[in-house]
């Protein structure tokens, strides 16, 4: 594969410049492949887990991973091509994880459905319960960073500014409250409903 020499050369400049402590360089590399990488992500999500596996999320996680590793970058493709191979990998890290321990025991297109019967508006009941109790037990920055996130549509870089923070740091703080909001969502839902019957 022929590597356009431009792109190529600039990339690994970005990189050496991040690893050298100069934040605004890797500032324009996200800034420049977030929307790509997003839209690979959302791409190869199946399409029976949309709704369970979030692109933002795993957008985020290769971005924070790709930093972490950056020093293991060795600019033989692009810095683009390098954070779509993570996305791949923490998609299918969480195929597996879906596949081996089922965590999700219902599509929720069934629970949305205008026909739905008893038992799924008992479940959704259930659910909305769990995402309350969750939602309330994460911190008060968390919740807002959410809510600006999910109900007002701001995006990482409108947050950052309204908060007066690098974006780099909003980002990681919204990956890791939708992965806490999940993990207690999941606990809740598991270990709960028994005691609801």
């Amino acid at each position: 594969m022929i590597i356009d020499k431009r792109i190529w050369r600039e990339d690994y400049r970005l990189v050496r410049k991040t690893l050298k402590g100069d934040i605004g360089a890797w500032e324009i590399l996200y800034e420049k492949y977030y929307k790509l990488v997003h839209g690979y992500v959302r791409k190869k999500i199946w399409r029976r887990f949309k709704g369970y596996i979030s692109a933002d999320d795993i957008t985020a996680e290769a971005f924070t991973i790709s930093y972490e590793k950056l020093s293991l970058f060795k600019g033989r493709s692009k810095y683009s091509t390098w954070v779509c191979e993570i996305a791949k990998a923490l998609l299918a890290d969480e195929y597996k994880k879906y596949a081996e321990h089922g965590e999700l025991p219902i599509h929720l297109h069934l629970i949305h459905s205008k026909y739905a019967l008893p038992e799924r508006i008992a479940i959704e009941k259930e659910w909305k319960t769990c995402i309350h109790i969750a939602f309330a037990s994460l911190s008060s920055f968390q919740r807002n960073l959410l809510k600006k996130r999910a109900f007002r549509r701001l995006n990482e870089i409108e947050i950052a500014e309204r908060y007066g923070l690098d974006v780099f740091f909003v980002q990681r703080q919204l990956y890791i409250a939708r992965r806490t909001l999940k993990k207690r969502f999941l606990y809740l839902y598991k270990n709960q409903r028994r005691f609801w019957y």
